[in-house]
């Protein structure tokens, strides 16, 4: 997960805001955005609409572009 995700990030710098926590560390984050599970990956819209969280169990470069690409 942590390649495609670095991967991700490399290709779509400029594109995306792309940022990650580490909830060992920045517990009380990750505990007001109710994060529950390792890893959980959130697009955070800057359109006036609810974040989405996408599925990870399957997660791969594809499906977060695809994802994220819903909202810019």
């Amino acid at each position: 997960m942590v390649k495609d995700y670095n991967s991700f990030a490399t290709e779509n710098k400029g594109i995306f805001r792309i940022g990650s926590v580490d909830c060992g560390e920045f517990a009380k984050i990750c505990e007001k955005e109710k994060i529950t599970k390792f890893p959980t990956v959130r697009v955070y819209p800057t359109h006036p609409i609810p974040t989405s969280e996408i599925d990870t169990e399957k997660f791969d470069v594809k499906q977060l572009k695809k994802s994220a690409g819903k909202y810019y």
